[in-house]
């Protein structure tokens, strides 16, 4: 009796407590089966309780029902008896448990006896309540089947007639339970058909024919297909096109599943020991489970073995065959870390298709795909897909992103009010700018085209600074025809010269006439980084620092705006913690955020600017205008007092901004003026400028400034002017402002 009631757990003993003490306080004798039950309802977050509440057992009916029972007093007692019933029901109880293999005896298996044994009482109580027994008891059996393992014999008790009126739901085998069979041919009939990946599914075939360690673990980046592998050695099985393993069935387990419901102390070894057994009995038989990571820690409770150690022994003696997935990342933390379950496992690297690859599994899916949403893809449209894919989700992984975007299109095609058969490249453009927020103009651009106006579109916006714009161009063609690594980011320049020269507006014009996105540039004023906890705000702070969740800036436009220029302003200002980062940058083309997750920057330019050596500007000794002077050792020694010589090797090209001469200035304040006057248009005041004033602009302002003095002097002198014009503009449509004494007048 002691080794039974050991397995009583904490919230059965306290409900078979509040029915002594129910009876106790009713001044009864005897516990009947109707206290049990209000005892049961009263032990809040127990099974049972959920499941009588599901029911719509309402406690105050039960305490109503209770009080008409009680009207009947017998003679009260200190140590109250158990009815015939109320023993039954604790051996129903009991019987319950073991017959589902049951390590604890809980108020889930109580309730059971209850239902078993329905003492008139109760059955009164259901009836008078509205409460369907039937339907609580197909929920408590369903309750019981998930609360620990399926069970082993058919032979179940011959008294447990509840559990035996349902026989769609007897399940006797734990993998029909917790997995599913891939090589089913009812399955595979809806799955998408693999292409490709002959040699790792060669691979894979040929760990699982070793005698001991024969179990292969897939590894690699979200999205390359690796649970497609498995996928696809199922499909061949199905076929019969793998001798070795002909008749063999792939389980992929449902870890989820497995778990739930073990709440207790040796729940969950004993569902997952059943699972193994059915494994040994079944040699060909083989477990896929998917995320394999998740095995480390799972299911352990007070003390318990996780999965990762219960399976380590199968694993060791080659009882059992598994194939497991997991990412770089997760492989490294969790499997590598463990070495004893790392050499259960032989590795497979799964590497990203090429493109080529990618095309030819497109080619292979798209019937599938175009099926499903009643659409055609054409040859057209899947080099097309290709193209977007690589070029606007560099940070995802082929085949993953072209088949979402496949699949993307489809869909969008079938919700159209028009019937859609053919898929074309408008509305790819559509489906594209409505699931990803690019407008539809950008996705239109092609890059060559970009390209080849780029250096004329620059020159418009930036003047007396050809030579440079020319280099730039050159690099960007270089990176667009596969020229450069393409590891690294499409290019990465330093800019350098005096202040006022056009470094930050070039970087400008360049994000907006090559990438032409929403945000197509982040600058970065690195005076904001001169301390190295300021680091932490570009990719964010380690795991319980300060700040560990807030924004990011770096990482999180890099994200969400790849397509994009790193414009990191004034470098010589920022901390040396900056200047590793970007060596990591300027070198791999990719960093880890403080969470762990890689940024790649594989389609972004990155532009540093520095305004060193302003005093050889200044003096103009130095004569920075030539490639042979920007090779000396004076500019070279001049630059390294601010950046280490890897950085500046890591960089594709120094350009060294000229001075501006006046009529280059005069050719700037012009277009500031014409800017100008188009804005104050927008007022509602029609303003001319005489021809002579951008010079005198140009006479007024500090040539050191370039043309941020074009802009003070405009903001000083002619900005005031207009400014009592627009004020007045009621009884003034029109102006003319004039040069006078090297001054400036409205007419």
């Amino acid at each position: 009796m002691q080794e039974i009631t050991s397995k009583f757990t904490n919230h059965l003993k306290e409900a078979l407590a509040k029915s002594l003490a129910l009876v106790v306080a009713s001044k009864q004798q005897t516990v009947h089966p109707i206290h049990l039950l209000w005892a049961l309802l009263d032990q809040k977050d127990s099974i049972a309780a959920k499941l009588l509440v599901q029911a719509g057992v309402q406690r105050k009916n039960l305490d109503e029902y209770l009080a008409q029972q009680t009207a009947i007093n017998e003679l009260p007692t200190t140590i109250p008896n158990l009815s015939e019933e109320t023993k039954i029901i604790l051996e129903k109880a009991v019987v319950t448990a073991t017959a589902h293999q049951h390590s604890f005896i809980s108020t889930e298996h109580l309730l059971a006896g209850i239902l078993q044994v329905q003492p008139d009482e109760i059955t009164h109580f259901f009836a008078k309540t509205s409460v369907d027994m039937q339907t609580l008891q197909l929920q408590l059996k369903q309750t019981l089947a998930l609360t620990v393992q399926i069970p082993l014999s058919p032979n179940r008790e011959q008294d447990d007639a509840m559990f035996e009126s349902d026989e769609s739901l007897d399940i006797e085998r734990a993998l029909d339970y917790f997995a599913k069979d891939l090589t089913n041919t009812e399955y595979q009939k809806n799955q998408t058909p693999v292409i490709g990946r002959d040699q790792e599914i060669a691979r894979v075939c040929t760990i699982l024919g070793r005698k001991t360690k024969n179990n292969p673990v897939l590894v690699g980046d979200p999205g390359v297909g690796k649970s497609a592998i498995v996928e696809g050695l199922a499909q061949r099985i199905t076929k019969n096109s793998i001798d070795s393993l002909k008749g063999h069935k792939v389980y992929a387990l449902n870890l989820a599943s497995l778990i739930a419901g073990t709440m207790y102390r040796g729940s969950f070894e004993a569902r997952l020991q059943q699972l193994i057994d059915e494994l040994r009995n079944e040699p060909k038989s083989i477990l896929f489970i998917d995320e394999l990571h998740t095995i480390v820690g799972s299911g352990s409770n007070q003390g318990s073995l996780d999965a990762a150690n219960i399976l380590k022994p199968a694993l060791a003696r080659g009882e059992i065959r598994c194939i497991g997935a997991t990412t770089y990342e997760e492989y490294k933390k969790w499997i590598e870390s463990d070495g004893a379950l790392e050499r259960r496992f032989q590795k497979i690297s799964v590497e990203e298709p090429s493109k080529e690859e990618t095309r030819a599994i497109l080619s292979g899916v798209k019937q599938s795909y175009g099926k499903h949403h009643g659409v055609r893809y054409s040859d057209a449209i899947i080099d097309y897909v290709l193209d977007l894919a690589e070029e606007h989700f560099p940070d995802k992984r082929f085949p993953d992103k072209a088949i979402d975007i496949l699949d993307e299109i489809g869909s969008y095609a079938r919700n159209q009010n028009k019937e859609i058969k053919t898929i074309t490249q408008s509305l790819v453009i559509e489906a594209l700018s409505q699931a990803t927020g690019i407008s539809t103009q950008t996705i239109k651009r092609q890059t060559k085209q970009v390209l080849g106006d780029l250096d004329k579109t620059l020159k418009k916006n930036v003047l007396s600074q050809d030579k440079i714009i020319d280099n730039i161009v050159h690099h960007l063609k270089r990176a667009h025809a596969g020229l450069a690594n393409t590891k690294k980011p499409l290019s990465s320049f330093l800019f350098v010269g005096p202040s006022g020269v056009g470094k930050t507006e070039l970087a400008k014009q360049i994000a907006k006439a090559f990438f032409n996105g929403s945000r197509p540039l982040l600058r970065l004023d690195m005076s904001e980084y001169k301390e190295a906890f300021n680091a932490s705000k570009l990719l964010g702070a380690p795991a319980g620092y300060v700040g560990y969740k807030d924004t990011n800036v770096l990482a999180d436009h890099v994200r969400n705006y790849p397509r994009s220029v790193i414009l990191f302003d004034e470098i010589e200002k920022a901390h040396p913690d900056i200047h590793n980062l970007l060596l990591q940058i300027l070198e791999e083309g990719s960093i880890r955020d403080a969470s762990g997750r890689e940024l790649s920057f594989g389609q972004s330019i990155v532009i540093l600017t520095s305004n060193a050596g302003r005093e050889l500007f200044e003096k103009g000794s130095m004569g920075f205008g030539s490639e042979e002077t920007l090779k000396s050792q004076n500019v070279r020694s001049a630059l390294e007092d601010i950046l280490r010589p890897e950085l500046m090797n890591r960089l594709d090209d120094i350009c060294v901004f000229d001075k501006l001469d006046d009529q280059t200035l005069i050719q700037i304040a012009n277009k500031k003026l014409d800017e100008l006057t188009q804005r104050i248009k927008e007022k509602g005041l029609l303003c001319e400028m005489s021809r002579e004033i951008a010079g005198t602009i140009v006479k007024l302002s500090l040539k050191k400034l370039g043309a941020r003095g074009i802009d003070r002097t405009i903001t000083q002198h002619i900005e005031p002017i207009i400014l009592d014009a627009i004020i007045a503009s009621k009884r003034i449509k029109t102006c003319t402002i004039c040069c006078k004494n090297d001054g400036f007048v409205l007419k």
